[in-house]
C-alpha cells in the first residue's frame, strides 16, 4: 500500500462490473456501506448504460447524492434525477447493414433480438441480443473470450466508420458513439484531482481512453478492478489513507503495476 497526500479528491465510478456485477444489482452489504460513505465524499457516476437501467441498478438513493451522473457515455448528463444536457446520435445506413452482416457471420449459434440497443448519444450493438438469458449470456462471454468476436467487430468499425468509436462494453455488447461523444468527454465535466474506478481499461474497453484522459490530464489516480469486490476493498484502504497497489493503474505499461 502507498500513503495518500491530504489532499481530498473527488471519485468516479463506472457502474457495470465496478459498482455491481455485470448486468446485476448493486449487493446488499455494499450498499449499506457505500451510502454511508457518500455522506462524506464527493462523487460522481459514468456509465453506457441508460439513467433508467441505473436507477434499477444502483437505485434513486445513490445516483441523486452524485454530484453528477454521466449515462449513456456522457451523452446524458443528470443532476438530482434531472436531465441538464444531452446529445443525440444518428447511426449510418451502412453500418446498421454491416450489423446484419455480423450477426449471419456469427458462429455463436444461440441469438435473441434485439440486437441493438439505442440510447442517447450512443447504440449498444449485440451478437447474442439483449433478449437472453443470464445462462446464454455467460454462455456468450466464453465463446467472446475465446473467438475475440467483439474485438474484431469493433476494430472493422473503428477503422471502416472512422467519424464514430466502437468499443467493448459489459459483457455481452458494442458501445458505439461519435467521436470524441465517449466516456472521455466527462473528465472536461468533473472537478480535479479525481479518483476514477473502472473495469474496462483495456486497449478496446470503454473504460480505456477517459482513464488515459485523467491520468495525462495531471494529480489523478485509476484504479482498473476486476469487479466491485475490488472496488469496495480499494476504497476500504482509500479511507485508511493508503492506495491499492494492486489495483493501480499507470500509462507506463497499459496495465496494473
Amino acid at each position: 500500500m502507498t500513503k495518500l497526500t491530504n489532499t481530498t479528491p473527488n471519485y468516479l465510478f463506472d457502474v457495470d462490473g465496478t459498482l455491481i456485477p455485470v448486468s446485476g444489482i448493486l449487493d446488499k452489504a455494499f450498499f449499506h456501506w457505500f451510502s454511508k460513505w457518500t455522506e462524506t465524499n464527493t462523487f460522481y457516476i459514468v456509465s453506457c448504460g441508460t439513467y433508467d437501467k441505473l436507477l434499477m441498478q444502483v437505485g434513486k438513493h445513490i445516483l441523486e447524492r452524485a454530484e453528477a451522473v454521466f449515462a449513456c457515455a456522457g451523452n446524458a448528463t443528470y443532476i438530482q434525477g434531472k436531465l441538464v444536457m444531452h446529445h443525440e446520435i444518428a447511426i449510418p445506413v451502412e453500418m446498421l447493414e454491416y450489423f446484419d452482416e455480423a450477426i449471419a457471420a456469427s458462429n455463436f449459434e444461440d441469438k435473441r433480438y434485439p440486437h441493438l440497443d439505442y440510447r442517447t448519444g450512443l447504440v449498444n450493438f449485440s451478437i447474442c441480443g439483449r433478449g437472453t438469458s443470464s445462462l446464454q449470456r455467460e454462455a456468450y462471454m466464453k465463446f467472446d473470450a475465446v473467438s475475440k468476436e467483439r474485438e474484431l467487430i469493433a476494430d472493422h468499425i473503428n477503422k471502416t466508420w472512422p467519424k464514430f468509436i466502437a468499443q467493448i462494453g459489459g459483457g455481452i455488447g458494442i458501445d458505439i458513439t461519435e467521436k470524441y461523444r465517449d466516456k472521455p468527454q466527462v473528465a472536461d465535466m468533473v472537478d480535479c484531482p479525481l479518483v476514477f474506478f473502472a473495469d474496462q481499461i483495456n486497449p478496446t474497453g470503454n473504460d480505456f481512453t477517459l482513464a488515459k484522459k485523467l491520468l495525462l490530464l495531471g494529480d489523478n489516480r485509476v484504479y482498473n478492478v476486476k469487479d466491485w469486490k475490488e472496488t469496495w476493498e480499494s476504497l476500504k484502504e482509500e479511507n485508511e489513507g493508503h492506495t491499492n497497489v494492486m489495483t493501480l493503474w499507470s500509462l507506463e505499461n497499459g496495465a496494473e503495476i
